[in-house]
């Protein structure tokens, strides 16, 4: 019984030494037309590397139509938490409803 009791000693030491906070997630600011947003790292990237395979022509980051501007926020998760600028913002999958008809970001399912 004392070895068990040794053994959960163990390895509850081992998970809360696990737990140590590490080096900080990178982040970077949003593109120019969201300065004020905190996006994880890579991000606006993947968005625009969607955004050239589905729409087959690039953007320019700093010239973002009001449309990609929707399209770019759509493609988050910033909606799915209630547009909280708080948050990091991640990207979830290209937003558009010719290429993902069943993906509603802004949809509450309570």
């Amino acid at each position: 019984m004392q070895a068990f009791a040794l053994g959960a000693g163990a390895i509850t030491t081992l998970a809360f030494r696990e737990r140590r906070t590490g080096p900080a997630e990178p982040y970077e600011t949003g593109p120019p037309a969201f300065p004020y947003l905190k996006m994880r790292a890579g991000t606006v990237k993947a968005f625009e590397a969607d955004y050239q395979r589905y729409m087959d022509r690039t953007l320019e980051r700093d010239r973002w139509s009001d449309r990609v501007k929707a399209q770019f926020l759509l493609s988050t998760d910033f909606f799915r938490f209630d547009a909280d600028e708080s948050r990091v913002v991640t990207y979830v999958g290209f937003y558009d409803p010719i290429f993902t008809p069943s993906n509603n970001p802004l949809a509450r399912f309570d």
